[in-house]
């Protein structure tokens, strides 16, 4: 679970995801955009990467947000050629 400041792109991680190692550490402040497109690009299924990075950006953010209260994706991650199903917010 992370605070982004779409603004200055800066996100702090206030909860840990339990199945990426090497994820951003709990209390750890980080560049949003290049973060979450290296998340996207060491993570995110092919099927689903280009949908996600799109889904994260800041403008598509802030149009997702002028009409509707929660935004989520739900994707897929690749970890050990095993897939599983994830969701962001």
């Amino acid at each position: 679970m992370y605070y982004i400041d779409l603004d200055e792109d800066d996100g702090i991680c206030y909860q840990t995801h339990s199945k990426i190692d090497n994820g951003i550490a709990r209390g750890r402040h980080f560049p949003y955009t290049a973060t979450l497109k290296k998340y996207a690009n060491d993570n995110v299924s092919e099927a689903y990467r280009e949908e996600f990075i799109r889904f994260i950006a800041p403008e598509s953010i802030r149009e997702n947000l002028k009409n509707e209260k929660v935004c989520t994706f739900r994707y897929m991650i690749d970890k050990d050629g095993q897939g599983f199903s994830a969701q962001a917010f």
